[in-house]
């Protein structure tokens, strides 16, 4: 599920300092909420799967939070995001 919500968050902005707080902001976010499922588990089971969880969030958000113009460039940012899909 954490997956799933990550990868329907996209953002684009024109400031790359912009764009690399958005990413580390959601990556803590994932991290936080696993932090909490994985202490309320059993932690021997659950540490592995967290951290392919953290790979792959990493992934997302660095493929759906990009630097762009949406005014001057939408087509461009769109047909990326399309074909990263």
């Amino acid at each position: 599920m954490v997956l799933l919500a990550v990868g329907s968050i996209y953002g684009v902005d024109v400031m790359p300092d912009n764009v690399e707080e958005a990413r580390r902001r959601m990556y803590f976010m994932v991290m936080e909420r696993l932090a909490e499922i994985i202490d309320i588990k059993v932690w021997g089971t659950y540490v592995s799967l967290g951290t392919k969880v953290l790979e792959h969030t990493d992934r997302i958000v660095q493929r759906n939070i990009v630097v762009g113009d949406m005014l001057k460039d939408e087509a461009t940012i769109l047909a990326r995001c399309k074909a990263d899909a």
